[in-house]
């Protein structure tokens, strides 16, 4: 199956931390990098790395963990009005 994708194009690649994605010398974005796109570079995946920094923030006291909570809600109110106004 063939994607029809130019590789050469590539500007950017986002993994999470695993040596197999990132690796810099047989990962995935190092083969990326080396025999299909120079310009590709790695940058660990944004998502990812809140992910791991939510993680982390479980076992702290509750009051992060709540100012967390209210992080996340506020990050949902400004998505809806985003796209309400777009939408609009």
């Amino acid at each position: 199956m063939s994607l029809k994708f130019d590789f050469h194009k590539l500007v950017g690649q986002g993994y999470d931390g695993a040596s197999i994605m990132s690796g810099q010398q047989a990962g995935v974005a190092a083969i990326i990098r080396d025999q299909y796109a120079p310009m590709a570079d790695y940058y660990h995946c944004t998502m990812h790395a809140l992910n791991l920094s939510c993680t982390e923030l479980s076992v702290f006291p509750l009051h992060v963990r709540h100012a967390q909570d209210i992080l996340a809600q506020t990050t949902s109110v400004l998505a809806v009005s985003l796209n309400e106004l777009i939408t609009s």
